[in-house]
């Protein structure tokens, strides 16, 4: 259920004769690359761990089947560890190379940052619809609590389907001397974190959907002293079909969104979102016109 790990390998459909399945597990092994792998064939790890607050009641359900959305499951008095999932083939984070040079944004001082549009000298603004993203930090470990002080990390495609800071054909071209949708924000006391951003575009093979990564405080991200030794999880992001389909999604504007209106992969086969999202979908609200807010609550073994 991972990505593959290799930029120069192409994102269009591999070999008819193997699964999709089938075929990335081929080049996953074949690659080699330090990828976090979250998910197996048993289901994605740690999505059903819960905690629950003494003395409160967790509600009617198990809260592993409700959505990871704004309104959060520390409401209830337990929160669900979110799913873990591959930081794909385009991470940024250290973890790989391209065109044999490591690839690590994190190192920067510029990545700290709220608006993430544009590269992180300010140049080469992307195009898209406006997207506001609120992520909610709790702490598995600690009550259900908000988790203060914590780095978390997103990145996404453009509108086009490209990636920054990579190249080759799997990516639709070279963007690797580019930094656009990449940025790190420091969680407040509430435990939250805000991106301005574009609602993601789409390509084939993938739902839409955006990358996260969370560090311990003392990671030292921005700095030469970053260390990914401190990393609390990494995973993804899903959009629900009613924001990326239909008459009123953004991919009905083809001169935004060339491409995504066509590669429409749902997260139900999605070789990521496939085995459920309910630590992963985001609550959507907004419009074409107005832009978008994108909220979840996301809990981690702080």
């Amino acid at each position: 259920m991972t990505e593959p790990t290799s930029a120069q390998q192409r994102r269009t459909t591999i070999a008819t004769s193997l699964s999709r399945r089938q075929a990335l597990g081929l080049i996953g092994s074949a690659a080699g690359a330090a990828v976090v792998i979250g998910c197996g064939a048993g289901g994605e790890l740690a999505s059903t761990t819960t905690t629950t607050l003494a003395g409160t009641t967790s509600g009617s359900g198990s809260s592993s089947s409700s959505p990871s959305s704004g309104s959060g499951t520390s409401t209830t008095g337990s929160c669900t560890r979110a799913a873990e999932e591959t930081n794909g083939p385009f991470p940024a984070d250290g973890s790989n190379t391209n065109n044999g040079s490591v690839v690590d944004v994190l190192t920067d001082a510029r990545i700290i940052r709220q608006d993430i549009r544009s590269d992180l000298d300010g140049s080469d603004t992307q195009a898209g619809t406006p997207m506001t993203l609120t992520m909610s930090l709790l702490n598995l470990n600690g009550s259900c609590a908000a988790l203060a002080g914590y780095y978390v990390y997103i990145s996404h495609c453009s509108a086009k389907g490209n990636y920054s800071q990579y190249s080759g054909s799997m990516n639709g071209g070279d963007y690797s001397a580019y930094t656009f949708f990449r940025g790190v924000q420091v969680s407040d006391h509430n435990g939250q974190v805000r991106f301005t951003t574009i609602f993601p575009g789409r390509y084939s093979g993938r739902a839409t959907h955006i990358h996260y990564e969370v560090y311990a405080p003392g990671a030292n991200v921005g700095t030469g002293n970053f260390t990914a030794k401190t990393q609390k999880a990494t995973s993804q992001l899903a959009f629900p079909a009613t924001a990326t389909d239909g008459s009123g999604s953004p991919y009905t504007n083809t001169t935004l969104y060339p491409n995504s209106a066509s590669n429409n992969t749902q997260n139900s086969s999605d070789n990521v979102f496939s085995d459920g999202t309910s630590t992963e979908l985001l609550t959507i609200s907004g419009d074409n016109s107005s832009g978008y807010s994108a909220s979840i609550t996301v809990t981690i073994a702080g």
